[in-house]
C-alpha cells in the first residue's frame, strides 16, 4: 500500500474490484492450487511436506482448509486423482 501510495483499505477495495476477491482469499487459492499440483505430481512426499511448501505453517490447518475449499482430504484428493 505505501508503494502505490493508498491506505490499506484502499489497497483492499482496488484488490476486489480487480480480482474479484480478498487479498487473503485470491492467495489462499493460489494455495490451495499448488498443493493439488504437488500431491499429483508428488505421490510419495508426505503431506505435511506438501503443506509447508505451499505456505501453510501448520498441517491441521492445511488439511482442514483443503477439507473446506475441495471438499475432501488431501490423502483423499490424492488417491481419486
Amino acid at each position: 500500500a505505501s508503494c502505490l501510495s493508498v491506505s490499506k483499505r484502499q489497497l483492499n477495495t482496488l484488490f476486489r474490484q480487480t480480482f474479484g476477491q480478498s487479498p487473503y482469499a485470491y492467495f489462499l487459492n493460489l494455495r490451495m492450487r499448488k498443493a493439488k499440483e504437488m500431491l499429483l505430481a508428488e505421490p510419495s512426499t508426505p503431506v505435511k511436506q506438501i503443506a509447508q511448501q505451499a505456505g501453510f505453517r501448520d498441517v491441521s490447518h492445511f488439511v482442514a482448509t483443503f477439507r473446506k475449499n475441495v471438499g475432501m482430504t488431501p490423502q483423499q484428493f490424492r488417491r481419486l486423482n
